[in-house]
C-alpha cells in the first residue's frame, strides 16, 4: 500500500531558509562556533505548513513588524515565536539572526545586545518551523515561526561535551 502523504516541494527561497537553519544548528551541535558550547541534544526540525502559511502571510505584507500576540496564538502549539529580517539576500537575513551569538554568554545566559533571534534558531527543544519569503523592492523580507518558543530566562539548549562534537550519526538538525 502506497503512502497517501505527498512530499511537499518548497519554493527555492523558503528551502534556502530551512537549509540555513539546519546548517546553523549543526554548527552548534558539532562544536563549530567559537564561545558557544556544543549541544548535548537538539531536536530535529520539521517543516510545518501551517506555521509557514502564517509566516508567508506576514512576509507578503512587506511590513517589517512582528505579528501581534493574538496572531501568534495557535491552538496546535504551546508557544510560537517569530523572527523577522530584511536584507539584500536570504542568506544575510538568516545570518543576521545567527550572528547574535556574538552577544550571548551561554554560561551566564546573558546578552550584551539582542540575542533572542539567535536563541530561537538554536533552541534545542524546537521541533517545528515554518517560514515565508517575500521580495520587497530590492530586499527580501524573511519571516520564520517556531514552536516551541525559546524562553528568555533559559539557555537555548543543554550543554554537551567534546564527545558530542564527534557524534555525527544524526547530523541534520
Amino acid at each position: 500500500m502506497r503512502s497517501q502523504c505527498k512530499k511537499l516541494k518548497l519554493p527555492k527561497e523558503v528551502r534556502e531558509v530551512f537549509q540555513l537553519h539546519k546548517y546553523y544548528r549543526n554548527s552548534i551541535r558539532f562544536c563549530q562556533m567559537p564561545n558557544q558550547p556544543p549541544a548535548k541534544r537538539m531536536s530535529k526540525l520539521k517543516w510545518n505548513i501551517y506555521l509557514a502559511e502564517k509566516a508567508q502571510l506576514s512576509a507578503s505584507r512587506c511590513d517589517y513588524s512582528y505579528d501581534s500576540p493574538s496572531d501568534m496564538n495557535f491552538d496546535e502549539f504551546g508557544t510560537v515565536a517569530q523572527n523577522i529580517a530584511d536584507s539584500p539576500t536570504i542568506e544575510k537575513a538568516v545570518a543576521s539572526w545567527f550572528v547574535e551569538y556574538k552577544s550571548y554568554s551561554f554560561n551566564d545566559n546573558k546578552c550584551n545586545d539582542t540575542c533572542m533571534q539567535y536563541k530561537q534558531i538554536v533552541n534545542g527543544e524546537e521541533t517545528e518551523i515554518g517560514c515565508g519569503v517575500q521580495k520587497c523592492d530590492k530586499r527580501f523580507l524573511v519571516v520564520c515561526n517556531y514552536s516551541p518558543a525559546a524562553e528568555e530566562d533559559r539557555q537555548p539548549y543543554e550543554k554537551g561535551t567534546q564527545e558530542n562534537c564527534d557524534d555525527v550519526d544524526d547530523a541534520e538538525y
